[in-house]
């Protein structure tokens, strides 16, 4: 039984609005993360993301509290060993988290590789150019911020689409929204809504 969904990609490809479908229609637990950004994430909400303070933050890590941690442009992100345990024995249905994609074979390792069954990864490809480049400005990126989140879309795509031992359903998201929650009910073998 499917346990926990890892939901990935670049910056713009959907992430988030498909983690927020998981929650909202189709019945999945968010896993928090924990920040130390002041501010949340575009289209981020609080039961995706817990903030806390640098000292909180670090004291967490210091004790072991993390399974993963990462720092991007100078914020820090983890998520907890005990979230990631309890989602693999939740009985009150599939959990998912969305994550840096370089934490999906961590997350893998943790469980034992134990569940194929259990756990199931998701990669959004970055869309097409034009369709990465406007959904940035509607974040209102400057132009330089676009072009340096293009390139690492580029480079992230490539790195998760390199051969690995875990199986990773790779979906695009060059459509519409509905296109790819239906994409994703046939991947996750969801029922239809």
């Amino acid at each position: 039984m499917l346990q926990l969904v890892t939901v990935s990609g670049a910056n713009g490809s959907g992430t988030t609005m498909l983690s927020h479908y998981l929650a909202e229609h189709c019945g999945f637990n968010s896993i928090e993360t924990y920040t130390t950004r002041s501010r949340l994430p575009h289209g981020a909400s609080l039961r995706e993301f817990v903030c806390v303070s640098n000292q909180e933050f670090e004291r967490r890590r210091i004790e072991g509290e993390f399974l993963l941690t990462t720092s991007t442009y100078g914020t820090s992100y983890g998520v907890l060993r005990r979230s990631i345990g309890k989602a693999f024995i939740r009985q009150d249905g599939p959990s998912f988290i969305n994550i840096p994609f370089e934490w999906v074979d961590e997350i893998a390792v943790f469980a034992g590789y134990t569940a194929p069954r259990l756990m199931a990864s998701i990669y959004l490809l970055s869309p097409k150019q034009q369709v990465l480049q406007g959904r940035l400005r509607e974040r209102g990126d400057s132009f330089e911020k676009i072009k340096e989140r293009i390139r690492q879309s580029i480079l992230g795509d490539q790195r998760a689409q390199s051969p690995r031992d875990l199986h990773i359903e790779f979906l695009s998201n060059d459509g519409t929204p509905e296109e790819l929650f239906a994409k994703t009910r046939i991947v996750l073998d969801l029922p239809k809504s």
